[in-house]
């Protein structure tokens, strides 16, 4: 039997899924027109402690399997397909023979898919994509009636970035005196499709959302519009509240601030009051990569931003890491 680890999952939390016995499952079993002998494979999902986890986020939710459709392909052909809830294993008949088994964890309906290019090739949106409902996909080959049963990594279609602090250290004194209130912490120009083979590039302006994609630790947070009560941050002094934010991937290499719509970066904005008057910190991020954690641990403000969302400041300090969730690091801005 192959082993494969499920990356940033965590087993107890699969475990107790898999425990559970009210399971809704369904076979429906493809005819193949040669004449040959139907086994029973067990597929299952396993998880491992994950390599980070944000704070104020609840590690269960971002690896919940609420739903798991399995379709195994003979010769790129589907042969069986099956459905089950609340579980992160399943049993289907397959016939004799090699299969590739794709695994499709809290993704769209893909029972009628009958082909593997097809089913990568499904569209995911992040409107379905929710904090305790994050879509996955793996796949594994096996042979019967040799294995009776796999276990099938999977992968986050998402990424996500984690903001740690704010360090406000105005380099001009007369600035530093002002009254700084954060009202908003969001993602600009956040990818919003993908495909379940996680090849989807976004091009259209359709494809990202201004501000959007985003979960945040303040209680009173918007969903969707990262925005939030006003938090007064004085001079040489730190906002520690972590915010933790989802996307599709974002490929586009280059980076754009154009008026004319074209492909560009995803940013991270800071929404401020001074003195009563709305500025903004527009952080470009890298290119984000699916089931990567992008986390900032202190952007640095050194002085006042602009007063449109959409333009950049080109001094802002911070440090960025990537990690696999799989986490990735970003330089600490300082702006």
């Amino acid at each position: 039997m192959r082993k494969i680890t499920f990356l940033a999952a965590v087993a107890a939390t699969l475990c107790t899924v898999a425990c559970n016995k009210n399971m809704d499952t369904q076979i429906n079993e493809v005819p193949n027109p040669a004449e040959q002998e139907y086994h029973p494979l067990t597929i299952k999902i396993k998880g491992n402690a994950p390599e980070t986890k944000a704070t104020g986020i609840d590690p269960d939710d971002e690896v919940k399997v609420n739903t798991l459709q399995v379709i195994a392909f003979r010769d790129n052909v589907k042969d069986t397909y099956g459905s089950a809830s609340n579980t992160d294993e399943i049993t289907i008949q397959c016939g004799d023979g090699d299969r590739v088994v794709y695994a499709v964890v809290n993704g769209p309906d893909v029972s009628a898919i009958n082909t593997p290019s097809d089913l990568l090739a499904t569209v995911c949106t992040m409107d379905v994509t929710t904090l305790n409902n994050f879509a996955m996909v793996g796949y594994e080959p096996v042979s019967l009636p040799e294995s009776d049963a796999v276990e099938i990594e999977v992968t986050r279609l998402a990424s996500r970035i984690v903001v740690k602090s704010i360090f406000r250290e105005f380099t001009v004194p007369s600035e530093g005196a002002k009254t700084m209130k954060i009202c908003g912490i969001y993602l600009g120009d956040a990818a919003i499709k993908n495909n379940l083979g996680g090849t989807y590039v976004p091009t259209a302006s359709a494809d990202f959302e201004f501000r959007g994609c985003v979960y945040s630790t303040e209680p009173d947070a918007t969903a969707l519009g990262g925005l939030f009560s006003q938090v007064t941050l004085a001079d040489h002094t730190t906002y520690s509240t972590v915010h933790t934010f989802y996307a599709f991937p974002n490929p586009t290499v280059a980076d754009s601030a154009a008026s004319t719509w074209n492909a560009r970066h995803t940013h991270l904005i800071i929404q401020v009051l001074i003195d009563d008057t709305t500025k903004y910190y527009n952080i470009p991020l890298p290119v984000l990569e699916r089931n990567k954690s992008y986390e900032i641990d202190e952007i640095t403000l050194t002085r006042i931003g602009s007063s449109d969302p959409k333009n950049y400041l080109q001094d802002v300090n911070f440090e960025l890491n990537v990690k696999n969730w799989t986490v990735v690091p970003v330089a600490d801005p300082t702006y």
